[in-house]
């Protein structure tokens, strides 16, 4: 999944009862890895694994000092059904 890539994503967050809520809509992959960067939720290869296994990064795995909440939030590949 090259960055860039045109596809619609959205973000996630999880709340506290394990609900979650709707965070953002972004028009590209970059747009929205450049975001999650940004805002130190997590780097672009935790952005992709995401989108690819619909998961929440386990923060074992995360430089959870530079994301340390990387664990409360996912990205998914919006689809786009137009007729």
């Amino acid at each position: 999944m090259p960055v860039g890539y045109s596809m619609k994503v959205a973000c996630y967050k999880k709340l506290e009862d394990g609900s979650e809520v709707f965070v953002r809509e972004f028009n590209t992959l970059a747009e929205a890895c450049k975001w999650a960067t940004d805002n130190h939720i997590m780097g672009v290869g935790w952005v992709q694994k995401s989108i690819k296994d619909n998961i929440y990064p386990d923060l074992l795995y995360v430089n959870w000092r530079r994301y340390p909440n990387a664990n409360k939030y996912r990205f998914e590949k919006v689809f786009d059904y137009k007729n």
